[in-house]
């Protein structure tokens, strides 16, 4: 997706998220995991369907903390999957600017937000993520380069699919694209900065929520050379 759009006390957000969770704070509260969320549905995660709002918030700070250190640019998502509120447009650009610890806190305690998702769209950081659908963990020339990466740098998606975060040591930052596509049914996908010369939402990757388990402690991006990176993206693209 290529698009921009969808704490202890809120830092300066005005018209943007923090309005939108306040409102939402105020509303009639629904049970965790709240409306829209299909308790028979299998690709939401069974453990945060049983948490509480208490137990959710202290995950989503967790998640936040581990994440952070390692200067993600991070942004909360529904169950949905998709960002709440503006990420590019709104009063801050998170892609441009990382949010704070107090942020993630703030929004951590909002019955909104179940997840985070990884900005990919600064083209300072070279951060890009491979997401690899069910579809293309089930080719066997995908997968065996998949199974390359480490498991510290790996996620796996709520369809059964994979998420490889990855961060460029040199060159220029990779482009949103699709890697592998078959028979109408897309396989891979590379989500990194716009395609766009003024664009700068860039893609986004969600890392944390229901269907994907907890996040590990050690999780962390695989720091790769440009050189090896084109050797695994001419591998996926030729699938």
């Amino acid at each position: 997706m290529d698009v921009g759009q969808s704490s202890l006390s809120p830092p300066s957000d005005s018209g943007g998220i923090n309005d939108y969770l306040d409102r939402k704070q105020r509303a009639p509260q629904i049970p965790w995991p709240g409306r829209g969320a299909r308790r028979g549905d299998e690709t939401v995660n069974s453990v945060l369907l049983s948490e509480s709002n208490a137990e959710k918030t202290e995950r989503l700070r967790g998640e936040f903390a581990i994440l952070h250190a390692l200067g993600l640019h991070l942004y909360p998502v529904g169950i949905d999957k998709l960002p709440i509120g503006k990420w590019v447009h709104g009063a801050v650009n998170y892609v441009r600017t990382q949010a704070s610890l107090a942020k993630g806190n703030y929004w951590s305690a909002s019955s909104a937000v179940t997840g985070w998702a990884v900005l990919c769209g600064n083209k300072d950081l070279k951060v890009f993520c491979l997401d690899v659908e069910a579809a293309g963990m089930a080719v066997p020339e995908i997968a065996d380069v998949i199974k390359i990466f480490p498991e510290y740098c790996k996620r796996q998606s709520q369809n059964g699919g994979m998420h490889v975060y990855l961060r460029l040591t040199e060159g220029k930052p990779e482009r949103t694209r699709t890697l592998a596509y078959r028979n109408g049914t897309l396989l891979v996908e590379l989500r990194g900065v716009s395609t766009k010369e003024t664009g700068n939402a860039g893609a986004y990757a969600v890392i944390t929520g229901p269907g994907r388990g907890p996040l590990a402690s050690d999780f962390r991006l695989l720091e790769i050379s440009e050189d090896n990176v084109q050797t695994v993206l001419g591998r996926l693209a030729s699938v």
